[in-house]
């Protein structure tokens, strides 16, 4: 049975991850390739720790994080195997957009993380709410 707190936790996580991926739209739009990339990443991150806050999980690392979605989502066959690779694709856009001094994202590299960030959300959310509503029982009354 879920936390009704893990549940919460993870309606936030889902809203950043919306509003992230709205950002990377809006950015690809306007051309600014290098922050669409930083915003889908963030999509794809606050997507998997809201499947992390309903396993009652928390932490921030993306590597524990990339290890926890693998061990617990890919490998026993919840999700795509190539989410996996989207995840660490977009990781790797974001590395190279936000600190590399030599580096600008293309739009092709733009358009694929921000297409790859909506699948992935729109595959996490109907995962977590499927889980959410099989899962979830509202406390009893005091009364």
């Amino acid at each position: 049975m879920l936390i009704e707190m893990n549940v919460i936790k993870a309606k936030l996580r889902l809203c950043k991850a919306h509003d992230d991926c709205d950002s990377a739209e809006f950015n690809l739009d306007k051309s600014f390739y290098d922050m669409a990339n930083n915003r889908a990443y963030f999509c794809m991150y606050h997507a998997i720790r809201a499947l992390m806050a309903l396993d009652g999980e928390n932490f921030k690392s993306k590597i524990s994080i990339i290890w926890y979605f693998k061990k617990n989502y890919i490998l026993t066959g919840y999700f795509d195997p190539r989410m996996a690779e989207m995840f660490e694709i977009a990781l790797k856009s974001r590395l190279d957009s936000d600190y590399s001094d030599y580096y600008s994202a293309t739009k092709n590299e733009a358009r694929r993380n921000t297409d790859n960030a909506v699948f992935f959300l729109d595959s996490i959310e109907n995962y977590a709410a499927r889980r959410i509503n099989l899962d979830f029982t509202l406390p009893a009354s005091p009364n």
